[in-house]
C-alpha cells in the first residue's frame, strides 16, 4: 500500500507477519470520500470538538511494540522556581507551572511504522522528557483526513487521550492538547487501509510540567481544591444573582499559565466567539500562547465536589492587545488581550456574552467572578467603589499611569494567582475591567488591580491595540452594552428577574420593591447579608410593590429574595448613608 507522506522525509513501515495476536478495539473509522463524506460531515457538526475526544481505543497487539523515542533537553527546575519568586514578588496573578519545549516531530521524519494485518498502517513516536510531573503537547499542524485516527498515551496505556480525528481540525491548522501524568508518553497515530494519505501532522511543542498538574485520581486535572479557604464557590448563595452571567467566564490554561477569561458581547450581538483576558496570560517569551478554554469549571452546589472538564475548546487567534510582548522597559502597555475562539461554542455549552461599561466613572461597588490557583469557578465582592485613576507606575513599571481600578480591599473572599484576566462587574454586572495582578490573599485581602476597560477601549489608535474596533465595529459610539445569551434561556426565573426592580439602590432607610409577579397571592421578602444571615423578613399578600424599612441595618450590600409559590428570584441592593 502506497502512503502519501506530506513534508520532507521517508516513511517506514514494518509488515509484520503475524497472522494473529493483534487486537482491533474501535475500528469504526473509515476514509470518507466524496459526496458520502461531505454529507456525513454535514450531519455532524464539529463545533464542539476542537479540543474534546472521539473515544476509542488505540490499536495494539500482544507483543510489545518498538517506539524510537525522542528525549527532550533537561530542564532546570530551580531556575523555573526562582523565576516564579521574582513573578510573584511583581504582583501579577498568573500561574505558571510548565514550560515549554519546541520540537519538530513529523510522521515522515521520525518514529516506526508498522502494517497491521488488517491493512492499517500504525505510526508510533515516543516523546521522554526525564524527571516532568507531566507532559503536554501542541501540535503546529494539524490537519487529518477522514478516517485517520490520533492517541496520545502512557507507556503503560493507564492514561490514553484521543481518538483526535478530523473533527477536531481547525482553521488555524492546530490543537493544543491537556496533560498526561509522568514524564512519557506514546503519539500513535492509525491510517486505515481506505486511506492513502493521512493529511498534515506535525508536533510543535512540549509542556514539560515542573509542579504537580495531575495528583488526585478523584478530581478532573488536579486544580480543584487548590485555592485557599476564604473563597467562595460560585453556586453558593452569594452568587444567586449572578448565575446567567456565571457562564461567560472560562478557565484558561495555556503550556504553562493558569488563567481566567471571559466572552464578551459586542454591538452586532452577533455571538462573535471574543474571549477577553490579561495579555500576560498569554505571552510568555514574547511568544503567543494558545490556551484551552474550559466553560462551566465550576461545582455543582455550594462547597460542593470537583466541576466537569468535559466543555473545553482549544486555540484563539488574538485579535488584539496592549501589551508591548511584555518588554519590562516599555512604559507604554495596557494589560489586555482580546481573543477569537477557534470554533464557536455550541448552544448546549451554554455561552454567555457578557455586557461591558466604558465609563470612567467608579462603580458603586465591584464583584469578580475567577478560577485562583486553576480552582472550579469562585466568586468575590468589595462592596466599596474601587479607587479611580490609581497612579500605579511604581507597582507595574511597565504599564500605562493610572490605567487601573483599584481594590483596596475584599469585602468577602479574594483573587489569587491563576485569577489573573479574570472580569471586574459593576453594580449592573457590566465588565469594566480585567485582572492584572496584586497583593490579595485570603489573609491579606487588599490591593488589586484591575485593567480599565474605558482605556483598553481606545488608548492606541491601532485595531489590534484597542477594542473598540473589534467591540463596536460599526462605530456606533455606545457608552455601555448589555450581555447576550448564546442559547435559548426560556421564560423561567430569567424572566421572573427581569420583572422585579428595587430602588433607590443604594438606598436609605425604605427599600422599594415592584414586581410583576401575581397580585393577592402570599409572598416572602427575605434580606440576608453577605455571610448569609437573615437580617430581615416580611410575609405579605402581594399587590404589586411593598416598601422595606432597612433603617436598622448597617451600611453595606445585601441580597433580597422574593418568593411566591414555586419562584424565587434573587437581587442584590446597596445601604448607603
Amino acid at each position: 500500500m502506497k502512503l502519501r507522506v506530506q513534508g520532507e522525509g521517508t516513511v517506514k513501515i514494518i509488515r509484520s507477519s503475524e497472522p494473529a495476536g493483534y487486537f482491533l478495539g474501535d475500528r469504526t473509522g473509515t476514509c470518507l470520500k466524496g459526496l458520502l463524506g461531505c454529507l456525513i460531515l454535514l450531519l455532524y457538526p464539529t463545533a464542539g470538538y476542537s479540543q474534546m475526544s472521539m473515544g476509542g481505543s488505540p490499536l495494539k497487539s500482544s507483543a510489545p511494540e518498538e517506539v524510537e523515542w525522542i528525549n527532550l533537553e533537561t530542564v532546570r527546575v530551580d531556575e523555573l522556581m526562582l523565576e516564579d519568586e521574582w513573578i510573584s514578588m511583581t504582583g501579577r496573578k498568573n500561574q505558571r507551572f510548565a514550560t515549554e519545549i519546541q520540537v519538530s516531530v513529523q510522521p515522515g521524519q521520525t518514529g516506526t511504522w508498522k502494517e497491521y494485518p488488517n491493512g492499517t498502517l500504525v505510526w508510533r513516536a515516543g516523546i521522554r522528557g526525564k524527571g516532568a510531573r507531566a507532559l503536554g503537547l501542541e501540535f503546529s499542524r494539524y490537519v487529518l483526513e477522514p478516517g485517520v485516527k490520533l492517541f496520545i498515551y502512557d507507556p503503560a496505556q493507564k492514561h490514553v487521550l484521543g481518538a483526535y480525528t478530523d473533527r477536531n481540525n481547525k482553521q488555524n491548522g492546530s490543537l493544543p492538547v491537556s496533560f498526561l501524568p509522568g514524564d512519557e508518553l506514546i503519539l500513535q497515530m492509525e491510517v486505515p487501509p481506505q486511506c492513502d494519505d493521512y493529511g498534515e501532522l506535525q508536533l510543535g511543542f512540549v509542556r514539560w510540567a515542573y509542579l504537580p498538574v495531575i495528583t488526585n485520581k478523584s478530581v478532573s486535572d488536579g486544580y480543584f481544591g487548590n485555592s485557599g479557604p476564604c473563597n467562595v464557590d460560585i453556586n453558593c448563595s452569594l452568587g444567586d444573582d449572578w448565575q446567567v452571567q456565571k457562564n461567560a467566564v472560562l478557565r484558561l490554561i495555556t503550556a504553562t499559565e493558569k488563567c481566567t477569561g471571559v466572552l464578551i458581547n459586542n454591538t452586532r450581538q452577533d455571538s462573535t466567539a471574543y474571549v477577553y483576558t490579561a495579555a500576560h496570560c498569554v505571552f510568555q517569551d514574547n511568544k503567543y500562547q494558545n490556551p484551552i478554554f474550559y466553560f462551566h469549571y465550576e461545582s455543582p452546589y455550594c462547597d460542593g465536589p470537583d466541576g466537569s472538564t468535559e466543555f473545553s475548546i482549544s486555540g484563539a487567534t488574538l485579535i488584539a492587545t496592549g501589551d508591548t510582548l511584555e518588554n519590562p522597559r516599555d512604559a507604554d502597555s495596557l494589560d489586555f488581550a482580546l481573543l477569537k475562539l477557534s470554533v464557536a461554542p455550541p448552544a448546549y455549552y451554554q455561552p454567555y456574552f457578557i455586557g461591558w461599561n466604558r465609563s470612567s466613572t467608579p462603580a458603586q461597588h465591584t464583584t469578580t467572578i475567577h478560577h485562583p490557583a486553576g480552582d472550579v469557578k469562585k466568586i468575590a465582592i468589595d462592596t466599596d467603589p474601587p479607587v479611580n485613576n490609581y497612579h500605579n507606575l511604581n507597582y507595574f513599571p511597565e504599564l500605562v499611569r493610572f490605567s487601573h481600578w483599584r481594590i483596596v480591599k475584599w469585602d468577602i473572599a479574594t483573587t489569587e494567582f491563576g485569577s489573573s484576566g479574570c472580569p471586574l462587574f459593576d453594580q449592573n454586572q457590566l465588565l469594566v475591567g480585567t485582572l492584572t495582578g496584586g497583593q490579595a490573599t485570603c489573609t491579606y485581602p487588599y490591593n488589586d488591580y484591575f485593567t480599565r476597560f474605558d482605556y483598553a477601549w481606545d488608548y492606541y489608535p491601532e485595531p489590534t491595540r484597542q477594542i473598540k474596533h473589534w467591540l463596536d465595529p460599526d462605530d456606533t459610539g455606545v457608552m455601555s452594552l448589555g450581555g447576550l445569551a448564546g442559547w435559548a434561556v426560556g421564560t423561567g426565573s430569567i424572566k421572573e428577574a427581569e420583572e422585579i426592580s428595587l430602588f433607590p439602590n443604594p438606598a436609605g432607610d425604605l427599600l422599594n420593591v415592584q414586581s410583576g409577579m401575581a397580585r393577592g397571592r402570599e409572598a416572602g421578602i427575605l434580606v440576608y447579608d453577605l455571610t448569609g444571615k437573615l437580617v430581615l423578613q416580611k410575609k405579605l399578600a402581594w399587590q404589586g410593590e411593598a416598601t422595606l424599612d432597612v433603617s436598622g441595618i448597617q451600611p453595606g450590600l445585601y441580597i433580597l429574595r422574593f418568593r411566591q409559590g414555586d419562584s424565587t428570584v434573587t437581587r442584590r441592593f446597596l445601604i448607603s448613608r
